[in-house]
């Protein structure tokens, strides 16, 4: 299971922070748009939204976004009686993800020597942590969930079920802190600066400060290709989630 391999992937893109932000991903850009491929790695920011959402408007309808690249064309859309099913599914993986974002980033502070033992392994239910994390996932993932869902206001809906799933709703921390992060607008460096700043404010700003932003930024990155790829599978396509979770390797 690849969730299992996470703790890896942490410690490889930790070694290799500097070289990951600079890299030509296809889905991966330091400058949060457009990478080699001309894709860009996608977020809620990057999405067309078809109206007013969570404070936000975006530009122009998603079929239009779909005609341009092709690719999407060719995507197989979900209907509404398997949203509950694959909104579980995420909902279960993004718990999973957080757990382990947070444990292996700790893992290799420790093992670099920064003393963490007075910061738990653990995400408090309904703590600050976990809403900013659920916050920053839902930034990364809803523009890869958009293009599973056929009209605009399906998109609209399936956000909306998703988010209350999440605690996410309208007024709540975690819709807060998207709103945050979608204030980035797209700019992937931007993005996991500010998610590794709130994580070291919110347990408590251990030092050396510098060590724990670096490891929680690099850390991020390889969260957002994950969160992707758990969207894609939860949609049933194995296919394009492969080809993310490739982009983790170069």
């Amino acid at each position: 299971m690849f969730l299992q391999n996470l703790d890896y992937c942490l410690q490889f893109f930790f070694n290799t922070w500097v070289n990951v932000v600079h890299c030509s991903s296809p889905f991966l850009s330091p400058k949060g748009g457009q990478g080699a491929g001309g894709h860009g790695i996608t977020t809620s920011m990057d999405a067309d939204r078809p109206k007013r959402l969570g404070g936000r408007v975006m530009a122009g309808p998603v079929s239009q976004r779909r005609k341009k690249m092709g690719i999407f064309s060719k995507r197989k859309y979900v209907e509404a009686e398997k949203w509950p099913e694959v909104i579980a599914t995420i909902s279960r993986a993004f718990e999973a993800l957080r757990e382990e974002y947070i444990f292996g980033s700790l893992s290799q502070l420790k093992k670099e020597g920064a003393d963490v033992s007075q910061i738990s392994r653990d995400i408090a239910p309904e703590s600050e942590l976990e809403d900013l994390l659920k916050g920053f996932q839902l930034t990364c993932m809803m523009g890869i969930a958009y293009d599973y869902l056929k009209e605009p206001k399906e998109q609209i809906a399936f956000e909306e079920s998703l988010s209350s799933r999440l605690g996410a709703k309208e007024g709540s921390r975690p819709w807060q802190y998207r709103e945050k992060y979608l204030d980035c607008k797209g700019n992937i460096p931007t993005l996991c600066e500010s998610l590794s700043s709130d994580i070291h404010r919110a347990i408590g700003f251990p030092e050396p400060r510098k060590e724990f932003l670096i490891q929680f930024q690099g850390g991020a990155q390889i969260l957002i290709i994950l969160c992707q790829v758990e969207t894609c599978n939860a949609f049933g396509d194995g296919k394009r989630a492969s080809s993310l979770r490739q982009e983790i390797h170069g």
